[in-house]
């Protein structure tokens, strides 16, 4: 029965070798888990951290793309009325400039003396279709 007694050790030394492996593999898996759930939590903090950081940003890209918009329609605005000034005022030079030739074919269609008044007269029209252009 010797070899039964030493079997038997033999056998509970190798059960007790392969609890020690199994328990330190257990361990090591442990630790592995542990070191996923903190790195988890920290990705997770990152993505709330995220989140917030974007809800920040989102507000700001809309009010200044609110601000742009306002600006761009005050803009469009002021360039609408600029062009109708400038056709205004080109209206008005046209007008000017019929009633100058007009004087001219008058002065000269009459008598075909020329009249210094007429210049007068032309100038002051001009004159004042000038300043009224200048004041819209």
């Amino acid at each position: 029965m010797k070899g039964g007694t030493s079997s038997g050790r033999d056998m509970q030394s190798q059960v007790g070798k392969q609890i020690k492996i199994l328990e330190n593999r257990i361990d090591k898996a442990n630790q592995k888990f542990s070191e996923a759930i903190n790195t988890n939590k920290q990705l997770r903090e990152d993505i709330d951290n995220l989140r917030r950081e974007r809800v920040v940003f989102d507000n700001i890209y809309l009010k200044l793309v609110s601000k742009l918009e306002k600006d761009l329609n005050v803009k469009r605005k002021d360039m609408a009325k600029m062009i109708d000034m400038v056709s205004q005022t080109y209206q008005n030079r046209d007008k000017a400039q019929n009633r100058l030739q007009s004087m001219i074919q008058t002065d000269e269609g009459g008598d075909g003396t020329h009249k210094p008044e007429h210049d007068k007269n032309a100038t002051d029209n001009l004159r004042s279709i000038t300043s009224k252009t200048a004041s819209q």
